[in-house]
């Protein structure tokens, strides 16, 4: 386990740190700040009119980590928007954050968003391919949407199979 290290965080310089396990203090107080979950986690800091609700990874990446390529995005590594730790962290083109997040989506009946599972899928490409069934029916009968079974049949959805 690495020791935890602190850093001033950048425009509040004087006001708040934040360390590599992404935790932000106030400085004067030596209180830590309890951030607030909304997709990510973030802060508040008051000390300028408005007060600024800076995302948590950003603080921690802008304080601990080099972007030499100045690319504008911050990737949790391990997926987890919660886990604001430097070494889960890693400057991104938006390109290369949207890949990685790729490779971790679930596919087929895997996801969330699955309406159909593997059989069905192959049972529609089945009855399509036999030429007695239209596309509108097929969407009746497995209560999906025409454009769904379109995506199946032209294998521009469930490509896996």
């Amino acid at each position: 386990m690495t020791k935890e290290i602190w850093k001033p965080v950048e425009g509040f310089e004087k006001h708040y740190a934040v360390s590599t396990t992404g935790r932000v203090k106030n400085i004067t107080t030596k209180k830590l700040l309890k951030p607030h979950f909304k997709n990510y986690f973030r802060v508040s800091l008051y000390y300028i009119k408005p007060h600024k609700n800076p995302l948590v990874h950003r603080l921690v990446a802008g304080a601990f980590l080099k972007n030499p390529f100045n690319k504008p995005e911050i990737n949790h590594l391990n997926f987890a928007r919660r886990d604001n730790r430097v070494e889960n962290l890693e400057y991104a083109s938006r390109k290369e954050n949207v890949r990685h997040a790729i490779k971790r989506m679930p596919r087929g009946e895997n996801s969330y968003l699955a309406k159909l599972n593997s059989q069905q899928v192959r049972a529609i490409r089945g009855e399509y391919a036999r030429g007695k069934i239209r596309l509108a029916d097929l969407a009746v009968k497995y209560g999906t949407g025409f454009a769904n079974i379109s995506a199946i049949v032209l294998r521009k959805s469930w490509r896996h199979l």
